[in-house]
């Protein structure tokens, strides 16, 4: 009777132990907040990296209007020739801006990608009626020395023009993270593909 009993015992603590575990890795081990999947979220971006999940210069109009929707007005920039100091002539413009102005999202299409089927989004620029914010932080409309302080914390510092910074993820490689302020606040983020060879 007593070996009965301590096999109906080892039963039911390795039945509990069983039981223990797949509520371990159905919750997330231990102990913390399950893992939780959802669409992407466009109100939340990371710098020198996505929007949502896009990502300039790799993403392509038709992750765009998945995640966005059809933009709401379309038009191109400015197109001209200027020439070079040494006399070389130089094409300026003629970019396709897809405009999202009530989320306050842009996309650019460059030029030499107008022609494809599906063409890459180049630049993402972030906006002042934009709602999200950073992982780090970052929000429209935010002081200009917190933004900064973020900023400066976080990437290096390749320079600025004005109310306008830019920023890289290390020393030697082009910027490609670019705020802009107005009236002493955030106004403007621009994301570009990062990751090239600085060639000045």
């Amino acid at each position: 009777m007593r070996n009965i009993r301590v096999k109906r015992s080892m039963n039911f603590f390795l039945a509990a132990m069983v039981f223990v575990s797949l509520s371990l890795l159905a919750g997330g081990c231990g102990g913390g907040e399950p893992v939780r999947k959802g669409p992407p979220d466009p109100n939340v971006f990371q710098p020198f990296g996505q929007l949502g999940n896009l990502t300039p210069g790799v993403s392509r109009v038709f992750n765009v209007k998945a995640l966005l929707g059809p933009p709401e007005n379309t038009e191109f920039t400015m197109q001209g020739m200027v020439r070079m100091d040494d006399g070389t002539p130089r094409m300026f413009g003629g970019h396709k801006l897809l405009q999202y102005e009530s989320k306050g999202l842009g996309f650019i299409i460059t030029r030499d990608n107008l022609d494809q089927a599906d063409p890459v989004i180049t630049n993402i620029y972030i906006e002042a009626l934009y709602k999200g914010r950073s992982t780090n932080g970052l929000y429209m409309g935010m002081p200009k020395e917190e933004a900064l302080a973020i900023c400066r914390r976080d990437y290096h510092e390749k320079g600025n023009e004005d109310e306008k910074y830019y920023f890289t993820p290390a020393p030697g490689v082009e910027d490609s993270f670019i705020v802009l302020f107005e009236d002493g606040m955030l106004n403007r983020i621009t994301m570009r593909p990062h990751g090239l060879t600085a060639t000045n």
